[in-house]
């Protein structure tokens, strides 16, 4: 277990910058504050027209809840009212038994010649019309009631997301994150979206029904309605499936969001989520508030937070799961153009470096290495580290020599970085943070002959930090920072 390379010492200077007592906890709950409340607004918007409650049995208490529940309601009301009209077609009907039996009787009493005709009514069979029509609307009840039910427990699951109290710790913040990532990883909001199509459903039953009721009595009004019925299920269909052929269709319906969800976002088996006093959270909290914020100050504490992470796989691969490189690149640029704080130029190449432990044999497809790339191209950033002062200087070394090694699988083009500089600043008074990194990328780079390495051991890490199995990366890393903190690693 590599208990001394987490310590404070070796962790950079911005490793306070993340502790659980950090300012940025602060105000990354408050921020998550008003994300909340607009998330939570958004979905309970899409929730109160589907609260169908028949009036006559709940009361509102405002007028709001009124005004719901008399709109939501009316389609329920109208369906009950026709559903006791329907559902005696289901049930013999007393008056038609009186009414055969008085014909018997009637009949008897004129057959003065032939045997009475015995006193018994056929036996009652409800009609194939009348059966469909009532299939069809008692299901059109219970998909309406199902969406209220459905609304009303969604209203409870958005109600307890929203109601996150204050906090300036980790420990608030993280409560908040899990409350968060839940709704992500369980895809709360596609759910209260498809709710809707409960009541739609149940709105389209209804028609195929009254279209069979009417056919009974008159086709011609029946015929009317069925190309009525046509009509509303064409325009339905038509705004359903435009916007999947056209991104700015203003016509959408919960089934279209549902279609391009799928053609775009296939659906995948839910994140792995990290234990809560895991760094790989906070790694994701910080990466959620480092793009979300507009705001330039937070951007800036929440690359310092970044950089303050322990360096290794899992944080990396929870950074890779947001646009975080994209923001680092662009700041980082930008530090390097001014070149007049080197304590933010210093926090951009420490939180980049946290992307660069390990190099997936797929990250080269990805936006994410295509910025790594391009930070050491020529015109890149790090592409001419000599300006650079000293402290800088070496972390941004590291990150070039990382992002040669891991991603580009080619060390032969910077022969003078793995044979000269590093070994020169290894021999040097190094900060022990420092001088962890380069022992790591000397030993990655196999320049000298150590005497728990050697190149066969060395080509095993590079591997093993190439591969696309997460967990073969982590182990990978591990023994890196074994074999580098062992003591015994010798450099010449």
């Amino acid at each position: 277990m590599i208990t001394h390379y987490f310590d404070s010492e070796r962790r950079g200077p911005f490793a306070s910058y993340c502790a659980d007592n950090a300012h940025i906890w602060k105000l990354y709950i408050e921020h998550g504050k008003v994300s909340d409340d607009e998330l939570a607004n958004i979905l309970n918007s899409d929730l109160d027209p589907l609260l169908i409650f028949v009036s006559s049995v709940f009361t509102s208490h405002n007028d709001q809840q009124r005004m719901i529940s008399v709109q939501a309601g009316l389609f329920s009301a109208i369906l009950s009212a026709f559903l006791i009209q329907v559902r005696q077609g289901l049930q013999e009907d007393p008056q038609d038994t009186t009414n055969s039996l008085l014909k018997i009787l009637i009949q008897n009493q004129h057959n003065t010649t032939g045997p009475p005709i015995p006193l018994t009514t056929p036996h009652f069979k409800p009609t194939s019309s009348s059966r469909w029509v009532n299939g069809l609307w008692f299901s059109s009840l219970i998909f309406s009631l199902m969406s209220a039910l459905g609304a009303s427990l969604a209203k409870g699951w958005v109600m307890q997301y929203a109601s996150a109290g204050s906090g300036s710790n980790w420990r608030d913040a993280c409560s908040r994150h899990c409350r968060f990532t839940g709704i992500k990883r369980w895809r709360l909001t596609v759910i209260i979206q498809c709710l809707p199509l409960l009541i739609h459903t149940a709105f389209f039953l209804f028609s195929a029904g009254l279209v069979i009721l009417l056919r009974e009595d008159d086709v011609g009004i029946s015929g009317v309605i069925l190309a009525l019925v046509i009509v509303v299920a064409s325009l339905y269909i038509g705004s359903t499936l435009h916007p999947v052929f056209s991104s700015d269709s203003p016509f959408r319906t919960p089934v279209s969001s549902f279609i391009t969800w799928i053609i775009v976002r296939p659906i995948a088996t839910p994140q792995a989520f990290p234990p809560p006093t895991s760094d790989a959270m906070k790694a994701q909290a910080l990466a959620w508030l480092l793009t979300e914020s507009a705001d330039s100050k937070v951007i800036e504490v929440s690359v310092r937070a970044i950089a303050g992470l322990p360096a290794n796989a899992r944080v990396q691969d929870e950074l890779y799961q947001s646009s975080v490189m994209d923001i680092l690149s662009r700041g980082l640029s930008e530090c390097m153009k001014r070149s007049g704080n080197p304590t933010r130029l210093s926090s951009y190449l420490y939180a980049i470096l946290h992307l660069v432990q390990t190099g997936p044999s797929n990250l080269l497809d990805t936006s994410t290495g295509f910025a790594l790339i391009s930070l050491i191209k020529p015109g890149g950033p790090l592409h001419v580290l000599d300006n650079l002062e000293r402290g800088i200087h070496e972390v941004a070394l590291c990150v070039k020599a990382r992002i040669i090694l891991l991603h580009l699988d080619s060390s032969h083009s910077e022969t003078g970085l793995f044979n000269v500089d590093i070994p020169v600043l290894l021999k040097s008074h190094l900060q022990p943070h420092i001088r962890q990194l380069l022992l790591e990328i000397h030993l990655l780079g196999n320049i000298s002959t150590g005497v728990m390495t050697g190149s066969a051991q060395t080509e095993t890490f590079l591997d093993m930090l190439r591969s696309s199995n997460g967990k073969i990366r982590n182990n990978g890393h591990e023994q890196l920072l074994k074999v580098a903190n062992s003591g015994l690693y010798i450099v010449h």
